[in-house]
């Protein structure tokens, strides 16, 4: 009762917040950094199912979000306005990043298994042909691993448990 209560509230909060929000369109500022609620909503979309839920949950996980996403592009701008963006040194880098994210995109795009791929069946037809390696080897008796008389020192004498220790 008391979670659904404190969920009704966050998701009235967030509604009103939105509704301000669209008005100005402007969730947040630090400095000249502003976050507005379509890039907080591709934020968010971007977010997996989990943390999404987290966030609709959370009201302070959601300010912390928008806390660090607005020191994120504080920073941003400052580096950009100093020209850290030009530096010859820094021109790859930013390539490679923005290929390894076309990369990315594309390569979890296509390599998606279709709808109902594998099917229950593919499934258990390769657990039953495969039992035997995917069970792995049988257990070994602890007995095995120590002989019974225990193990000798280097003159031969027995180190095993004393008949007083026992």
């Amino acid at each position: 009762m008391l979670e659904t209560t404190r969920l009704s509230l966050l998701l009235i909060g967030l509604t009103l917040l939105c509704s301000a929000a669209a008005a100005e369109d402007l969730v947040g500022k630090m400095g000249d950094a502003e976050l507005h609620s379509s890039e907080l909503k591709a934020i968010l979309d971007a977010q997996p199912p989990d943390a999404r839920r987290q966030l609709s949950t959370d009201a302070a996980a959601l300010e912390r979000l928008v806390r660090s996403e607005l020191m994120r592009k504080a920073v941003l701008n400052e580096a950009k306005q100093k020209g850290w963006d030009k530096r010859p040194e820094l021109q790859p880098l930013i390539e490679r990043a923005r290929d390894q994210v076309i990369v990315s995109s594309f390569v979890g795009n296509v390599a998606k298994a279709g709808d109902g791929y594998p099917s229950e069946d593919d499934i258990k037809q390769f657990y039953e042909a495969n039992k035997a390696q995917l069970l792995g080897p049988p257990p070994v008796p602890a007995r095995a691993d120590f002989p019974a008389g225990g193990r000798r020192d280097r003159q031969g004498q027995s180190r095993g448990i004393k008949k007083e220790d026992r």
